[in-house]
């Protein structure tokens, strides 16, 4: 097969909304129904594959798809993790519970510059200073592996706007449309005052 299936916003129109109110009328509202099961035929029989299954979500689809291989957080910072790069992933928890993993941080340290190949954060979490931590703690972690500049890089895309102003906003120095710039030498990174750091380190972050 060598057509892409490519990512698009909804599109609605009339059908749609005649599939939305048969559903409702025939009371197929959850877990699941009949358009659910021909959706996952139709994709089986698309790809030539004996069965598929619909998720809710792009993320819940990837976790399935690591759990169906036996891959965990584990195996991922095992195989990620070297001499010059490393992983790490970030969870949470507030007063309304755990949240779980929310995040990733991939590093790779090229002479003496850590350049953040990765910086993730969940929508969910977004705005909770969280991000900022993120960031202190990799200005940390450089500063321990004899790191002295930072660099990151922001693609802007439709997706992302939200974080366009992180690195401007957490003190680094815009070099060129697309790289941002921190030297460790002078620039001190702080974590959030509102989230919680057992021995100065963010208890969150994990390698």
């Amino acid at each position: 097969m060598n057509k892409r299936i490519y990512l698009s916003p909804p599109d609605v129109g009339e059908k749609e909304k005649l599939f939305l109110l048969d559903a409702f009328n025939s009371n197929w509202i959850a877990p699941l129904g009949p358009y659910v099961d021909d959706f996952e035929q139709d994709i089986s029989h698309y790809l030539k594959v004996k069965n598929a299954c619909a998720l809710s979500s792009g993320t819940a689809a990837l976790h399935l798809a690591l759990r169906i291989i036996d891959v965990n957080e584990g195996d991922i910072v095992k195989a990620s993790n070297s001499s010059c790069s490393y992983v790490f992933s970030v969870s949470s928890k507030d007063k309304f519970g755990d949240n779980g993993i929310i995040g990733v941080i991939i590093l790779v340290i090229k002479g003496k510059k850590c350049h953040i190949d990765t910086l993730l954060l969940s929508c969910r979490v977004i705005g909770r200073e969280i991000e900022k931590s993120m960031v202190a703690f990799i200005a940390k972690f450089s500063k321990q592996i004899r790191v002295s500049e930072l660099v990151g890089i922001f693609i802007q895309t439709k997706k992302n706007t939200p974080a366009s102003l992180l690195y401007n906003n957490v003190g680094f120095k815009q070099e060129s449309e697309q790289i941002w710039i921190a030297d460790l030498k002078k620039q001190v990174f702080k974590y959030s005052k509102f989230l919680d750091t057992k021995n100065d380190v963010l208890n969150e972050i994990k390698q």
